[in-house]
Formats: structure tokens, C-alpha cells, sequence
């Protein structure tokens, strides 16, 4: 389960992403993706909030998380610079965003999407 969680995590957003020139739809592109990605048929909104919590109980699925987030992270840095945004606390402040949106809608059911664009369009906004 870690092991597909993990390709769907990167690999599986990283090919989608790539066919499009433009970097900063392509960043708005993974937000909507982001926002989006954990249909039912993968436990929908809760199911990373899940996979978090498990981790902090379960090392093997600590060091999953902790690989995720090396990659997703370093994905976002990567793509920030190439748009002229390379301070890494806009990675990070994209990601943080969106893992407690995702804790916020696991418990509320309120959209992430709405939200998430906005952050995103804020920082786009500084290039």
C-alpha cells in the first residue's frame, strides 16, 4: 500500500506535470492535482491525513512520509526557482498549506481547492 501511495505521490503526478511548457501553470496544475488527487476510490480526503497519523506511530511508514515530502518539496523548490521564486520557504509555505488544508478538510469537509489556489496565485503573484 506505502510502495503505491508513494508512486502516485510523485512519479504518477511528475509525468503528468512535465508535458506542460509553461511553469507556472504548471504550478497551478499541481494545485489542482493536489487538490484533487484522493478520489474515493483511494479513501478520498482523509487518506494522506491517514497515511501522516500512521506515521507517527509506524517507522516504516515514517520514512515513507519523510521521502514523499523530500521529493515533493524538492519538486516544488525546483519549479518555484525556474519561475524566479527561489527562496524555499515558498515551497514550503505551499506545502505546509496544503497538508493542513488536507487535516482542515478531513474534519470539516471544506474543499481544499479554493484555498490552495489562492495561496498559489499569491506567490505567483511576488515573481
Amino acid at each position: 500500500m506505502l510502495a503505491h501511495w508513494e508512486q502516485r505521490a510523485i512519479e504518477e503526478v511528475v509525468t503528468y506535470l512535465e508535458v506542460e511548457p509553461s511553469l507556472p501553470k504548471r504550478l497551478r496544475r499541481l494545485g489542482e492535482i493536489a487538490a484533487n488527487t484522493s478520489g474515493p476510490e483511494y479513501g478520498g480526503v482523509v487518506a494522506e491525513a491517514s497515511i501522516r497519523a500512521w506515521a507517527r506511530s509506524d517507522v516504516a511508514v515514517y520514512a515513507a512520509v519523510q521521502r514523499v515530502d523530500a521529493q515533493r518539496l524538492g519538486y516544488l523548490h525546483d519549479l518555484l526557482g525556474g519561475i524566479g521564486l527561489g527562496n524555499p520557504d515558498f515551497a514550503r509555505i505551499i506545502y505546509a498549506g496544503l497538508i493542513g488544508l488536507e487535516d482542515l478538510s478531513a474534519r470539516d469537509g471544506q474543499p481544499i481547492k479554493g484555498p490552495l489556489e489562492t495561496l498559489i496565485d499569491l506567490i505567483l503573484a511576488l515573481e
